[in-house]
């Protein structure tokens, strides 16, 4: 980040046609959400980023994070479709006090959660479905209320009990950190293997687990030179209420060859809906808004004094 420029985000939606790497952010492009790099702009859309991707009632739904300004607060974003080709118009599902990012939806038997990132909270939350829209959400539970901020986290299912995958914020040093409970009721004690990893380059998830070809796969951010910069996936090859073991499955996915992924992006986000692969990805791009610059610089000098 600059004083000329900082950084937004946009979302991009890809179908596999076959003959692409799965792990790649390659395929026919079936549509950008772009924000607002206009110079003069009042009120400019900053970041439309983590996009997560979910299948219900015949439709498929994209939740994302909506920020105005470059220091606005972050709310939670969505749109569905039944087709892939005719999209309903956007719907604010969530907003708090703090800022909101990373709605990672997830089905836990007839129910509908989201766990999206609140570390400006210092804490980790779980949201529930008002009803069968998914456009009306509630706290369900305050999981960890520790004051840290922790960030894209989300909960896997495995053989009876919950995992719960998080890390803990900081540009030097995070640390993805591993929890196991017996229900999403009860307490998510630490697991044996907490922390699993420090390294920049792996510790933020970048997007929920998922399988593929009978594999558990966790995308991560490559974090070692600057936020959002590129994509790996780890596969997990491991994974127990005393044992965690995963490695590198893939290194950097992202095209930066291809002027929308250029400056990098942080998100990666399979589903198969109606037998066709979409992926969601989101991408990073400077903005150049002349009052939002300003604002950096004001803000920049107050932290210095």
């Amino acid at each position: 980040m600059g004083f000329l420029y900082f950084s937004n985000f946009n979302i991009r939606l890809v179908e596999k046609t076959g003959d692409e790497d799965f792990f790649s952010v390659k395929g026919k492009c079936l549509q950008d959400l772009m924000s607002d790099t206009r110079l003069f702009s009042k009120d400019p859309v900053c970041i439309l980023a983590d996009p997560f991707l979910f299948e219900h009632n015949g439709c498929l739904y994209l939740f994302y994070e909506h920020q105005r300004k470059r220091y606005g607060k972050g709310e939670l974003r969505m749109r569905k479709t039944s087709d892939l080709v005719h999209w309903s118009d956007e719907v604010i599902v969530l907003q708090e006090s703090f800022h909101l990012s990373f709605p990672n939806v997830f089905r836990d038997g007839a129910e509908v959660y989201m766990i999206p990132e609140t570390g400006a909270d210092g804490s980790i939350r779980l949201y529930k479905a008002d009803d069968d829209s998914l456009e009306r959400w509630s706290e369900y539970r305050t999981i960890i209320k520790d004051g840290r901020k922790w960030a894209d986290s989300d909960i896997f299912f495995k053989d009876g009990m919950y995992y719960l995958f998080s890390s803990i914020y900081s540009r030097k040093s995070p640390q993805a950190r591993l929890f196991v409970s017996e229900s999403l009721d009860g307490d998510f004690v630490e697991h044996p293997c907490s922390p699993f990893s420090s390294d920049a380059s792996n510790a933020r998830n970048a997007g929920r687990l998922f399988l593929h070809d009978g594999k558990l796969y966790r995308p991560v951010q490559d974090n070692t030179k600057g936020y959002g910069k590129q994509l790996s996936i780890m596969e997990i090859v491991e994974l127990g209420p005393s044992s965690y073991r995963e490695r590198l499955c893939r290194e950097h996915i992202l095209d930066l060859s291809d002027p929308f992924y250029k400056r990098g992006g942080h998100q990666f986000c399979p589903i198969v809906f109606e037998g066709r692969s979409i992926v969601a990805t989101d991408g990073k791009q400077r903005n150049y808004n002349i009052r939002e610059n300003l604002n950096g610089y004001c803000h920049h000098l107050c932290k210095r004094g």
